[in-house]
């Protein structure tokens, strides 16, 4: 990707895509990261651990401050595994989904990794 403040990192397993991580500067100078997935037939190998910590080497090179994200509090595995990565949730937003259905209980949840 040649768009600078932006990068998409893959991981591979032999010859396969096995994940990738997509991450962006955000405003406030943070690494934000826009989408995190891992192939279902490679879960629980350590890839997604492994594409945080791709996430965190790029941030650092960059001198951020840190890394965010927001998930969504029914996406209960995400939640664990950013807690099991050092993030913190910083916030929340209750009316996000809102606009998708007036109706819903969904809340975003904000995490962040603070590097100092």
């Amino acid at each position: 990707m040649n768009i600078p403040e932006r990068t998409i990192f893959l991981a591979h397993v032999g010859e396969k895509v096995a994940g990738q991580i997509i991450l962006r500067k955000n405003w406030n100078k943070y690494a934000y990261v826009e989408g995190i997935v891992v192939d279902l037939g490679f879960r629980r190998l350590g890839i997604d651990q492994a594409l945080i910590s791709q996430a965190k080497r790029w941030a650092l090179e960059r001198q951020f401050p840190g890394i965010m994200l927001e998930t969504q509090n029914n996406n209960v595995r995400a939640c664990k595994f950013y807690e099991a990565c050092g993030s913190k949730i910083s916030g929340f937003d209750n009316n996000l989904y809102k606009g998708i259905d007036a109706k819903t209980d969904e809340v975003a949840l904000y995490w962040y990794f603070h590097f100092n």
